[in-house]
């Protein structure tokens, strides 16, 4: 199936379709809380949906004009914005020699398109966005960007395959609307009974599943003032650093042992990076908490 041809054209139709109604959702939804506790704002939840949809549409138009192996790095990059588990799972499973290298560079990309969608989602997420809260998604996609660089040098080219044009999982994005407002309920339930080491441990359970709910559900909580910048700066970075290492864990129980091996060390690399990338967070913010004060 080509780009133009008429089974793609009726995809590109719908995909076409899907976005705009999402986007006309996000026009007439309210923009305020609309519940009992103040957290949930309609708006704010499908404005973030609808980015995640246009990314993922984006990423069909470029994936079909590329085709799925016109590089490892491109293919996945674009497996990771739909899914950055089911796109590690994927590839942990491969067992065909002679495409080591060409794995690994799928597999750092679809990590990269994790940590990517979810500065975009803190970037349009959240109100009054704290500048210091980028920090800790660029220190992590800088290495992993370091990594795919170094490791392409050495890659050769993979053949092409027949394009394919997929289109968007609408059913995928009406789930991931159902589990953001499952886990914004049960997010308010565990800070209000547990405190924020209940809200820490929640939101580590779920990233190691589902990152992007999970950012989605703690940012809506933030702007509701339900707690400060420094919090979800916690948050953030224990998502990030729950998705690496569930990632890791596929690896480790479906890859063959060289694989394991290298995903090790990355993992272990990213985790110290995103360390820096927290204190550097912290640090920042204490500085802006003191000149507050000052003035």
């Amino acid at each position: 199936m080509t780009l133009f041809g008429r089974g793609a054209r009726a995809t590109w139709i719908k995909t076409g379709l899907v976005v705009i109604g999402l986007y006309a959702i996000v026009m007439v939804c309210p923009d305020r809380t609309v519940d009992s506790w103040q957290i949930f704002n309609p708006k704010k939840v499908a404005l973030m949906v609808f980015a995640l949809a246009l990314i993922q549409a984006l990423g069909e138009v470029l994936r079909s004009l590329l085709g799925d192996r016109r590089g490892a790095i491109v293919g996945g990059f674009l497996a990771g914005l739909v899914s950055s588990t089911a796109a590690t799972a994927t590839i942990a499973r491969r067992r065909m020699r002679g495409h080591a290298d060409t794995n690994r560079l799928t597999f750092l990309s679809a990590t990269l398109a994790m940590m990517f969608e979810g500065l975009v989602l803190v970037i349009f997420g959240a109100d009054g966005l704290h500048g210091s809260l980028v920090i800790l998604f660029l220190g992590p996609m800088a290495m992993t960007s370091v990594a795919i660089v170094l490791l392409s040098r050495k890659t050769k080219d993979t053949p092409n395959e027949p394009r394919v044009t997929a289109g968007l999982d609408l059913v995928a994005l009406l789930k991931l609307s159902v589990f953001i407002v499952g886990i914004i309920s049960l997010s308010k339930v565990m800070q209000v009974f547990a405190g924020q080491s209940g809200l820490l441990f929640l939101t580590f359970v779920v990233s190691l599943f589902e990152i992007h709910g999970s950012l989605i559900a703690n940012i809506q909580l933030h702007d509701a003032g339900t707690f400060g910048v420094s919090l979800l700066g916690g948050l953030l970075t224990v998502s990030i650093a729950a998705s690496v290492i569930s990632k890791c864990g596929l690896v480790y129980f479906l890859a063959e042992p060289g694989f394991k091996r290298d995903v090790f060390r990355y993992t272990v690399a990213v985790l110290v990076v995103l360390a820096v990338s927290w204190s550097c967070f912290m640090l920042i913010e204490a500085f802006l908490a003191n000149r507050h004060v000052g003035v």
